[in-house]
């Protein structure tokens, strides 16, 4: 039987069947009662998550047979606006919410400090099925365009060519719903949310126009791993016209980085200099030479390894700890492979790298040759502080160790890299 859990939210009123279109605005943030302690979003640790989870709009079964239902979704992080469309209203047989998409509208968004702010627009206009056809089209690929920005982000955030082009193609949805006949306007609402006071691994924005509402009376259902039903007084909620997104604090990249297949490749020609040398096909000052940056040789395996180090600082996709981390790896498997070589003791590479890869992954103090390499890479990427928007302490002094534990060696996943 899968687990059941329950989101709680508070305030005072009563609730109708309002039709859509009718009522008040409001914005409503359901937050996880008792067991979720975990702390609020912090710059330089979290990524942002965006799932839209369900819509609803309150009209009879017949007003569907001569319209569609469209609109439109602005997420701004601090001074980063996405703009998104909502493709179209379609309920399946029997169902009268409609799950938006089943894929987040945000994925992992490093978060540089700032607000959420929050903006939806819903209309209907009368069928029309190629309108219908291009308004889906254009709602899945705003989010594919905008995904794509996030994924490709530099030093100033996500390439905001890609960003306008997202906006370009929402306008697009807003002109033909504006010019659409007999449209009809459900709600306009917007509300702003301080993610650094946002407590717990998620939290919900109900985006609601309709009857006032008792907020204590709304509960969140979890059925099974995915399906999120939104209830009121212990019945679905069917009020008007609403939006449900779930805001995630994720803490490690899901993604996949266009340099993982370099990192792999690093880890391996490391491992093959120490088995060349160990069975003494290889002597102790030509694997030195290999394991010492030289201009005079760009390919070798320490210059490859800081080339790969560069550009894991320069990946403004990470967060400052997984990029921290993960530059820290390669510079520990350089140091470890270099005075196991000069030791003539290949153990000794195995053994240091054990010893790493254990503090990293129990969080326990480390001992002061590790130590000195964190905090001389925390000094090295603090070009980053740049992008951030707000003050933060986090990942200084004592919090790197307490915290570090809660990501991995992202470009290790499934390789055995001791992890």
């Amino acid at each position: 039987m899968p687990s059941r859990k329950k989101y709680f939210i508070t305030k005072k009123t009563y609730i109708m069947n309002t039709e859509a279109g009718q009522g008040v605005a409001n914005t409503f943030h359901l937050e996880l009662s008792n067991d979720d302690t975990k702390n609020s979003f912090e710059p330089r640790k979290h990524y942002v998550r965006i799932d839209a989870i369900s819509w609803f709009v309150n009209k009879q079964s017949n007003f569907w047979k001569d319209y569609i239902s469209s609109g439109t979704l602005r997420i701004k992080i601090a001074d980063e606006i996405f703009d998104l469309g909502l493709g179209t209203y379609v309920l399946e047989k029997g169902m009268r919410t409609a799950p938006i998409f089943n894929r987040p509208i945000i994925e992992d968004k490093v978060y540089n400090g700032g607000d959420l702010t929050i903006s939806t627009s819903l209309s209907a206009i009368k069928k029309d099925t190629l309108l219908g056809k291009i308004l889906k089209d254009l709602g899945k690929s705003t989010i594919e365009v905008a995904n794509g920005a996030i994924k490709a982000a530099t030093v100033m955030g996500p390439q905001k060519a890609l960003l306008d082009v997202s906006t370009s193609l929402t306008d697009n949805i807003t002109a033909i719903l504006n010019q659409g006949d007999k449209k009809i306007e459900f709600a306009t609402i917007e509300d702003t949310y301080q993610l650094q006071k946002l407590d717990g691994i998620e939290n919900f924005i109900l985006l609601h126009r309709g009857a006032k509402i008792d907020k204590k009376d709304l509960t969140l259902d979890f059925d099974g791993e995915h399906k999120v039903n939104l209830m009121y007084k212990g019945k679905p909620f069917e009020d008007g016209v609403w939006i449900l997104l779930r805001i995630s604090k994720v803490d490690k990249y899901s993604g996949v980085r266009p340099w993982f297949q370099k990192a792999r490749e690093t880890r391996t020609e490391i491992q093959n200099l120490l088995d060349s040398f160990e069975f003494g096909s290889m002597t102790r000052e030509a694997a030195l030479k290999q394991l010492t940056p030289s201009e005079q040789d760009p390919n070798n395996i320490a210059s490859k390894t800081m080339d790969l180090i560069s550009i894991i600082r320069n990946d403004f996709v990470l967060s400052f700890r997984d990029a921290m981390l993960e530059s820290v790896e390669f510079k520990t498997l350089l140091k470890n492979a270099r005075e196991a070589i000069k030791a003539n003791d290949v153990q000794k590479f195995v053994t240091k790298n054990k010893n790493f890869y254990d503090v990293i992954s129990q969080t326990i103090s480390p001992n002061n040759e590790i130590k000195a390499l964190f905090n001389e890479e925390f000094q090295s990427l603090t070009f980053r502080n740049m992008t951030l928007k707000s003050n933060t302490k986090a990942l200084e002094n004592e919090d790197l160790w307490s915290s570090i534990g809660q990501t991995s060696i992202l470009s290790a996943k499934n390789e055995g890299a001791g992890i």
